[in-house]
């Protein structure tokens, strides 16, 4: 309903890979109630991890990794959760009280006027690298209002794919957490494009001989 209104869309670098453990470690110790699971945690995360690799020439490397954790881990989702929690609460307090930072894992989304997107944006992502280690993906960044027009000056200069608000309609908007927010074509062409790929695997269940 305001014109003006921009919703941004950040999404971070390797987020599992690259998160600080010492963030997550930190947090458990500072939470009475988590510290039960700091020995489980220190066993995962409390020394350099090691990995194989073998390339195509049958050579076997090995691989050292002293920050993150894996993507399977069924931990992972909530420890980097933990760690970038003082990272969102800290850039909370810089915005402001007209502006809000909603967060779903390293999904994040910023609701600012199209004259504090960049420096709300700014906000976010250098907190979250400060305090979690997780570096804010330009390449898909991406920023939208229902007023369109173009990009101001300091947004444009991020890259030219983040403002979408003066795209053609069909790729007028961005998606949140797989729900398109944006004009009456955008949703009908993402809602087409999930739809294919859901008749596509209803296509395919039928070609099994046997469930």
């Amino acid at each position: 309903m305001d014109p003006d209104l921009v919703v941004g869309s950040l999404d971070g670098i390797g987020a599992f890979d690259h998160v600080k453990r010492a963030a997550f470690m930190r947090k458990l110790m500072d939470t009475p109630s988590l510290r039960d699971i700091v020995p489980l945690v220190r066993m995962l995360y409390g020394s350099e991890s090691c990995f194989l690799w073998t390339d195509d020439d049958g050579v076997t490397h090995i691989i050292t990794q002293a920050e993150g954790g894996e993507q399977g881990c069924p931990l992972m989702p909530a420890l980097y959760a933990l760690a970038q929690h003082d990272a969102l609460v800290a850039a909370s307090r810089e915005l402001l009280p007209s502006e809000r930072l909603y967060s779903f894992l390293d999904d994040l989304y910023v609701v600012t006027s199209r004259e504090r997107f960049h420096e709300a944006f700014k906000t976010v992502a250098e907190n979250v690298e400060r305090h979690a280690g997780v570096k804010s993906h330009l390449g898909k960044l991406r920023a939208w209002c229902s007023g369109g027009g173009a990009a101001p000056a300091a947004v444009a200069a991020l890259g030219e794919e983040v403002w979408t608000a003066d795209n053609p309609p069909q790729q007028n908007g961005l998606v949140i957490l797989g729900t398109p927010l944006g004009t009456p074509a955008f949703v009908q062409e993402h809602a087409e494009k999930r739809m294919e790929k859901e008749r596509h695997l209803l296509g395919e269940i039928t070609k099994l001989p046997t469930l």
